[in-house]
């Protein structure tokens, strides 16, 4: 059995080389291509929702001078991560919030967790900046493998040229 301290140590290494390489990467996914993969996962999805996280990630890319493309594959890798661990309703009823108000890609598991809680919509988001009940280390461990694998498999073979990280 291994101590629980190098079990520790091998996480935050494992942890810092999978952050160190999301940040290498060059990835994204453009505005038509973002809103036609929600609706793939989301299919009742609302569309006054789905307008408030066009908006949302346009103003997290002036606030930060973010890339837009990046933050939108950001948000569909974190709520399908969330669909596969919470179902089908909690991920939905996350979606649907951001007609409301939107979160942070590091806050949504907070958030989904609180609502596998019983915790109201309505207060869901408070809550999580009240607790700051962001993603944990092997969340965004998590997190970024499956954003490493989704682009290794939907966009590696593409030429530079033409892979979906373009301004919009």
């Amino acid at each position: 059995m291994i101590p629980k301290q190098e079990m520790y140590d091998a996480n935050k290494a494992e942890h810092k080389e999978i952050v160190s390489k999301v940040r290498q990467m060059d990835y994204g996914m453009k505005t038509d291509e973002f809103v036609s993969r929600m609706y793939d996962l989301f299919p009742d999805g609302n569309p006054a929702a789905m307008s408030s996280w066009i908006l949302h990630i346009d103003e997290t890319e002036a606030e930060l001078s973010r890339p837009k493309a990046k933050t939108m594959l950001e948000y569909f890798v974190e709520l399908g991560l969330i669909k596969q661990h919470y179902g089908d309703e909690i991920a939905l009823r996350l979606f649907n919030l951001a007609e409301e108000s939107c979160m942070n890609v590091f806050e949504l598991r907070g958030a989904a967790k609180l609502l596998e809680d019983g915790v109201e919509i309505s207060q869901v988001h408070e809550m999580v900046l009240e607790n700051e009940l962001y993603m944990t280390e092997s969340e965004d461990c998590e997190f970024g493998k499956a954003l490493i694998a989704f682009v290794e498999r939907e966009y590696a073979s593409l030429p530079m040229a033409i892979r979906p990280t373009e301004q919009q």
